[in-house]
C-alpha cells in the first residue's frame, strides 16, 4: 500500500467491502473527482500483484481479493476510518448493487448500514422474483440476516417463512407461522384484499403436506378451487402449485381424465414464459400420470420437463424430473438409469424439496439393494439422516426409520428390522 498514491491507496482498501468488486463499484466506493482513475490503476494493480483473481462466483470483470489480502484490507479501513465512514461506505456498495439490479449483495450491504427499513423494502420486493426462479435459498438467507420480530410484523415476510418452512419439510414450523400469519391477520391492519391473498396461501401450505387430499378429497378439492380464484396469477410460484394440488385433488376423486385435459389446456396459455409456475403445472400432469401408472407419459413429461427447467434455470424442477424418470427406471427393473437419477437428486439437494428429496433417497437405497449393492443402500439412508438433522427437520427422522426397518426386511435382517 506504502508504494501506491494516496487515491489508489484509498481506493484498493475500499474494495475490500463487497466480497467481490469490479471497477465501476471501487469507483463509486473511492469517491471524489478522480475516483475513476483510482480505481483504474487500483485494479490494474491488484491483478499484476496477485492479490486478487477473477470471481468464481460472479464471473465476468468480477474480482475477488485473495481471502487474507482481503482480511488485511479490513483491518486497516478498520483502523484508518471511523465507524460513520464504515456505515457510509456500506451505504453506498449498497446504492450501487441496488442500482445495478444485484438485490442479494444490496441487501446484506443495507443491513451493514444500519438501514433495516431499506434492507426490508428490498427483501420484500424480491422475494416472489426469487421464488418465481427457485431461488428459495436465497430467501432462507435474506430472512436470516433480519431481526426475528421484524418478520413477525411483517405479512410478505412470515409468508415467506412459511414457503421456505414448506420446501424444507418443517412442517412443525410450518404451523408456528400460520398461527402469526393468523394472529397478524386478526389485528385488522391489514387490507381485505391483502389478508384473502394471504389466507388462501395458508390454505395452499396445508394442502402441500397431500395430507388434506388423502383424507378428505372432495373437501380438499373444493377448497384448492377457492385458492386458485383466490391467487394472483402473477405469483407464479404459489399459482403452479395450487393448480398442480387442485389436479391431485381431481385425481383423488376419481376425475383423472378432467385434471389432465384441464391442465393441458392451461398449459397451452404458459407456453410464452417458463418458471416455477408453469413447471408446475407440468407436475400435476406427471403426478396423475405417475398415480395412474402411464409410465410411458410420466417418463417423456419427465424428460421435457427436466430439459426445459434445466434451459431456464430451475433448480428445483429439474430435480423433481430426476426423481420421477429415477421412479420410472426403478419400475423398469433399469437399475443403473435409476441409481444415476437418484444420485442426482442427492448431489444437488440444497435446492431440492425436502420431502422430495426423502422419497428420491429411498429410491435410491431400494435400487441399490435390487442391483445387488445393498452396503450402497445403507450408504444413502445414512446420508438422508444426516440432511434431516443439519435441515432440523426432525418430524421426518421416524418416516426415515421406517425406510431403515424396510431396507432391513428386505435384506433379510429381521434383528436389525
Amino acid at each position: 500500500l506504502a508504494s501506491r498514491s494516496p487515491g489508489e491507496q484509498s481506493a484498493l482498501v475500499r474494495a475490500a467491502i463487497p466480497e467481490a468488486f469490479v471497477t465501476p463499484l471501487v469507483a463509486a466506493l473511492a469517491g471524489g473527482d478522480a475516483a475513476g482513475a483510482s480505481a483504474e490503476d487500483a485494479t490494474r494493480f491488484a491483478l499484476a500483484a496477485d492479490l486478487c483473481r477473477p470471481s468464481p462466483r460472479h464471473g465476468g470483470d468480477w474480482l475477488e481479493f485473495h481471502p487474507l489480502f482481503r482480511e488485511a484490507m479490513l483491518r486497516h479501513l478498520e483502523r484508518e476510518e471511523t465507524p460513520q465512514t464504515l456505515v457510509s461506505l456500506h451505504a453506498r456498495a449498497a446504492a450501487w448493487f441496488e442500482a445495478a439490479a444485484l438485490p442479494d449483495a444490496a441487501i446484506g450491504h443495507w443491513l451493514a448500514a444500519g438501514e433495516v427499513d431499506t434492507a426490508v423494502v428490498l427483501v420484500e420486493r424480491e422475494i416472489q422474483p426469487a421464488f418465481d426462479r427457485e431461488d428459495w435459498p436465497t430467501v432462507t438467507r435474506w430472512l436470516t440476516l433480519l431481526p426475528e420480530e421484524t418478520i413477525q410484523k411483517r405479512l410478505s415476510l412470515l409468508l415467506a417463512k412459511g414457503w421456505i418452512a414448506h420446501l424444507r419439510g418443517r412442517s412443525l414450523q410450518l404451523v408456528e407461522v400460520e398461527r402469526l400469519i393468523e394472529e397478524l391477520l386478526a389485528r385488522g391492519n391489514v387490507p381485505e384484499a391483502v389478508g384473502t391473498v394471504a389466507r388462501a396461501e395458508v390454505s395452499l401450505m396445508q394442502h402441500g403436506t397431500l395430507l388434506p387430499i388423502q383424507i378428505d378429497p372432495e373437501r380438499a378439492l373444493a377448497t384448492l378451487r377457492a385458492v386458485i380464484d383466490h391467487v394472483p396469477s402473477d405469483r407464479r410460484f404459489q399459482y403452479g402449485l395450487a393448480w398442480t394440488l387442485y389436479g391431485m385433488a381431481l385425481q383423488a376423486t376419481g376425475q383423472r381424465h378432467e385434471v389432465v385435459e384441464q391442465l393441458a389446456r392451461l398449459e397451452e396459455t404458459e407456453t410464452e414464459r417458463l418458471d416455477a409456475g408453469s413447471t408446475r403445472m407440468l407436475f400435476g400432469v406427471l403426478f396423475v400420470h405417475w398415480q395412474a401408472g402411464n409410465l410411458g407419459r410420466v417418463q417423456r413429461l419427465a424428460r421435457t420437463t427436466h430439459e426445459m427447467a434445466s434451459r431456464h434455470r430451475l433448480p428445483q424442477s429439474a430435480g423433481w424430473g430426476h426423481r420421477f424418470l429415477g421412479d420410472v427406471l426403478y419400475e423398469r427393473n433399469d437399475l443403473e438409469g435409476a441409481i444415476g437419477q437418484y444420485a442426482i437428486v442427492a448431489r444437488d439437494y440444497e435446492s431440492f424439496h425436502l420431502t422430495g428429496l426423502r422419497e428420491a433417497l429411498f429410491g435410491l437405497a431400494l435400487a441399490y439393494h435390487a442391483a445387488g449393492r445393498t452396503p450402497e443402500g445403507w450408504q444413502a439412508l445414512r446420508r438422508g439422516r444426516e440432511i434431516l438433522l443439519d435441515a432440523l427437520a426432525l418430524e421426518h427422522v421416524p418416516v426415515l426409520e421406517a425406510y431403515e426397518a424396510y431396507l432391513a426386511l428386505l435384506s433379510g435382517d429381521l434383528a436389525r428390522a
